[in-house]
């Protein structure tokens, strides 16, 4: 019941949906629609970027996908921070469906702190996803990042990468991904299922 229930409540994205999910979003990101996203000039033969995704950092519990990697991801932080690399966080950064966003936090401190040296150097930008949408909203962000990470941090549906390459330019999108699948960006039913099915299976 359990397998039957996860593939009628689990991702069905659409693909003329996306197409003009992400279209619309490129699109709100060119004409400066700040509230969208942001984009990023980059020099190609200088700037470079380390991209993180789907972290899912929880309440340190046996459903913690995170925490066996831990020690390793703040290894890899210091050595890109050192490295002078861009820090680009795509979502699901937190797991915010089996967590609460104060237990999330809590929990990833140690993490969430090794991200904000990034931010402090002007070196984060950090994309809201489905497990972690609460960001989308400042009030959440006020409660429980900007204590970590100060005012400077803003939180974007997507990144615009901009570059010149022999003297054409070059444009990369980046989103969480889940863009155009009704199933899963903030649908309360799938968030339900995550958080009170699956997580204690």
């Amino acid at each position: 019941p359990v397998t039957w229930m996860a593939e009628k409540l689990s991702s069905s994205p659409d693909q003329e949906a996306i197409h003009a999910s992400l279209t619309d979003l490129l699109e709100a990101i060119q004409q400066g629609k700040s509230d969208r996203g942001i984009t990023i000039p980059f020099d190609i033969d200088k700037d470079k970027f380390i991209i993180f995704g789907d972290q899912h950092k929880g309440g340190k519990d046996a459903a913690d996908d995170f925490m066996p990697a831990e020690k390793n991801y703040l290894k890899a932080l210091q050595h890109y921070y050192n490295e002078a690399f861009t820090f680009l966080s795509l979502g699901d950064s937190e797991e915010l469906w089996e967590n609460t966003p104060k237990v999330a936090i809590e929990k990833n401190r140690l993490s969430l702190l090794e991200e904000a040296k990034f931010l402090q150097s002007d070196r984060y930008y950090r994309i809201f996803g489905n497990h972690d949408l609460e960001w989308k909203y400042p009030i959440q962000q006020s409660l429980f990042l900007k204590p970590i990470f100060g005012d400077k941090l803003k939180i974007h549906e997507g990144i615009c990468l901009k570059t010149k390459y022999n003297g054409k330019d070059y444009s990369i999108l980046l989103a969480h991904g889940h863009q155009g699948d009704k199933k899963s960006d903030g649908n309360p039913l799938s968030t339900w299922v995550v958080a009170a099915l699956w997580t204690p299976v």
